[in-house]
């Protein structure tokens, strides 16, 4: 029973060979090689793509945390103003 399961498998194996010959007959070079080289032209420009988006993602970044020191220190003097106004209008009653 194992001698005919290696056979059997023996048989696929020429079979699939048989088959990928066949296959790789149908298929012409010439395009494959000009599909290599459009998705190689591709790959170049989403990686300079992808490396302009990560400097703008840093940019962002820096501003965003300019802007949220700028923020911080408003609300400091907008709570500081809302304080004293509430004292004044203490006093004045």
């Amino acid at each position: 029973m194992a001698a005919s399961a290696e056979v059997s498998k023996e048989r696929e194996g020429h079979l699939c060979d048989g088959f990928l010959d066949r296959l790789s007959g149908l298929i012409n070079k010439e395009n494959v090689h000009l599909i290599l080289s459009e998705q190689d032209g591709m790959l170049e420009t989403l990686e300079v793509a992808n490396e302009k988006l990560s400097h703008l993602n840093a940019l962002s970044e820096k501003c965003f945390d300019l802007h949220v020191a700028e923020f911080r220190t408003y609300t400091q003097t907008l709570t500081s103003m809302k304080r004293e106004l509430d004292s004044v209008f203490r006093r004045i009653r």
